[in-house]
């Protein structure tokens, strides 16, 4: 920092500081952000609302580039409670398997691709935005359901409000729970290093997922339907167990208790429950644990 108040970083503190100064009656946080960020208020009302306002906090957490935490030291919090914070490319596996906590913000929204295919980045955020307010603690929080029958297996993946993947054949929740590598590192534009684990894209057509994205939500008193539709047909899968006639996917779930993150207990369960067009229904638990 410097005394003239020319360094971008002087000014924006001063601004946080003289609107302290003035002294609002009523307010416990001042929230700043930069202009390729979207914040998802609800939800990060609510994680403050789980800190002492009078105290101080340093929050944050490692980004995903190691070449960035290398650069500016792993001691740096990068953004906050951003989940796509530093990558570049298509941010979909990261949201595709967004880890059980609230989606607080998304960040350097002009470097990766629009969220939502053949819409701008403005009009898929638009489009999230309005799912999400039907049930913000829910938002883009993965679940899993399997469907079984004599001639085919499939593991569902859902990001609720974003996303839903069939493959044809049973994965494991670890296996899930791992983001597809979509993207790229901040810097060097590689496939990596990162600091969690990404599962590789996969080549051959039977094996890659049918991809659903949400085009339609709805309010059933306590309840919210969500329709996901495919992008586009994956390549050509000449086995019979592939799921070429699923068009549209419907979820179906319960709103979530809007303090559930407040009293989320170490060890969840949480049910799915889908119809996969005509009268294709199943319904199973799918854990995961608190991260």
């Amino acid at each position: 920092m410097n005394n003239g108040g020319s360094n971008p970083a002087v000014r924006i503190a001063r601004i946080v500081v003289e609107s302290f100064k003035l002294g609002l009656p009523d307010v416990r946080w001042f929230v700043m952000g930069d202009d390729d960020t979207v914040f998802f208020a609800d939800n990060l009302v609510l994680v403050l609302s789980k800190y002492d306002h009078r105290q101080m906090y340093y929050f944050g957490g490692s980004s995903e580039s190691v070449e960035q935490d290398v650069m500016h030291s792993y001691g740096t919090a990068f953004g906050g409670g951003v989940f796509a914070r530093d990558v570049r490319g298509d941010a979909y596996g990261l949201l595709a398997a967004h880890p059980m906590t609230p989606l607080v913000s998304l960040h350097h929204l002009d470097y990766i691709k629009p969220l939502l295919p053949n819409l701008t980045n403005y009009e898929s955020l638009n489009t999230l935005i309005q799912t999400y307010r039907l049930d913000p603690p829910r938002a883009m929080q993965q679940s899993f359901c399997y469907y079984k029958t004599w001639w085919h297996s499939w593991s569902i993946s859902v990001s609720w409000g974003y996303t839903v993947q069939i493959y044809p054949s049973l994965l494991t929740a670890q296996e899930l729970e791992i983001p597809l590598q979509t993207f790229l590192t901040w810097m060097s534009f590689k496939d990596g290093p990162f600091t969690f684990n990404t599962r590789p894209l996969l080549t051959k057509p039977c094996e890659l997922p049918a991809i659903y994205y949400i085009s339609h939500v709805q309010e059933a008193g306590n309840d919210t339907i969500t329709t996901y539709t495919r992008d586009k047909p994956v390549r050509i899968c000449k086995k019979r167990d592939y799921p070429h006639t699923i068009k549209t996917v419907v979820v179906s779930a319960s709103k979530m208790n809007p303090n559930y993150w407040i009293e989320i207990k170490a060890d969840l369960v949480r049910r799915c429950s889908y119809s996969l067009n005509s009268d294709l229904r199943s319904s199973a638990p799918a854990r995961s644990d608190e991260t």
